[in-house]
């Protein structure tokens, strides 16, 4: 498993004024965001390193998933998201 922040978040250009406000922040301390991904290209990353990508889930698709009465009442913004390989 793998958390990784979806493409468009570094350059701030995401529908989601969370990502947007959060990337701020982070680079405001010196730590700012240097890389997002694409389903895709988080896909060839994997695999160059010897992994078999697999599913790719957002928060609106874990909250789905885990939440899907949506109790917790958690925002679905989908600037993150994880994904799951394993080694071939």
């Amino acid at each position: 498993m793998v958390d990784y922040i979806r493409d468009g978040v570094v350059a701030a250009r995401t529908p989601w004024p969370g990502a947007n406000r959060i990337a701020r922040l982070v680079a405001r301390r010196g730590e700012p965001y240097r890389s997002d991904f694409t389903e895709r290209r988080l896909d060839a990353v994997l695999t160059a390193h010897g992994f078999q990508p697999g599913e790719h889930l957002g928060v609106a698709g874990l909250l789905r998933r885990y939440d899907p009465s949506n109790t917790s009442g958690l925002a679905a913004d989908d600037w993150l998201a994880v994904a799951s390989a394993v080694r071939e």
